[in-house]
C-alpha cells in the first residue's frame, strides 16, 4: 500500500533529491490524484451474510482550499455480531442482533447448546456485565453441566451487591 511517505523515500533514493510530502501532495492534486484512507469491507461466500464498514469520514480539501462535501449513505442501520468460535476446529457460531445486551448473550448460549446437543461446551468467560444476568443464569441452569466457563485468571469477579 503506497503512503507520501513512501513515495517521499522512492523519490530520495531514484532522484537523490528529498521532497516534502507536502510538495508530492500539491503535485499528485494537480493530476487529481488524492490520498485517502482506504474503505473496509468485509467479505464471505456465504450469501446470507452482509456486513460492510462505512469508510471513515475526515476533513478533505480541494487543490484550490475549499472544503469537498462527502456524501454519505444517512445513518446505518447498526447490527452487532456475537459469537463463538471452536479452538479445535476452528467452526463459528455467529448471531447478528440489532442489541448487544444480556439477552442476546443467553441467545448465544442457547445457539451453542442447540449445535453441539450432546457435548459439554467450553467457553472462555470475562465478567463483562452482559455475562451476569438472570436470562444468562437461566440458561446455564438449563444446560444441566454441560456449559463450562473458564474465566481468565486476571479477571476479577464482581462484587455482589447487597
Amino acid at each position: 500500500m503506497w503512503t507520501l511517505q513512501r513515495l517521499v523515500e522512492l523519490m530520495a533514493e531514484e532522484t537523490g533529491t528529498r521532497l516534502s510530502i507536502e510538495t508530492i501532495r500539491r503535485e499528485l492534486a494537480k493530476q487529481d490524484i488524492v490520498f485517502s484512507r482506504p474503505q473496509h469491507t468485509i467479505t464471505s461466500p456465504d450469501p446470507e451474510y452482509h456486513v460492510s464498514w462505512l469508510p471513515t469520514l475526515r476533513k478533505m480539501w480541494s487543490p484550490r482550499g475549499q472544503q469537498v462535501m462527502i456524501p454519505t449513505p444517512g445513518q446505518p442501520k447498526v447490527q452487532y455480531g456475537l459469537g463463538a468460535v471452536n479452538y479445535h476446529t476452528g467452526e463459528t457460531v455467529v448471531i447478528i442482533r440489532q442489541r448487544k445486551r444480556r439477552k442476546e448473550v443467553a441467545e448465544l448460549l442457547g445457539t451453542l447448546l442447540e449445535k453441539h446437543p450432546q457435548e459439554t461446551i467450553y467457553v472462555a468467560w470475562d465478567n463483562a456485565s452482559t455475562h451476569q444476568d438472570d436470562e444468562v443464569e437461566a440458561v446455564v441452569r438449563g444446560a444441566a453441566g454441560r456449559l463450562i466457563f473458564a474465566v481468565p485468571a486476571h479477571v476479577q469477579p464482581v462484587a455482589e451487591s447487597n
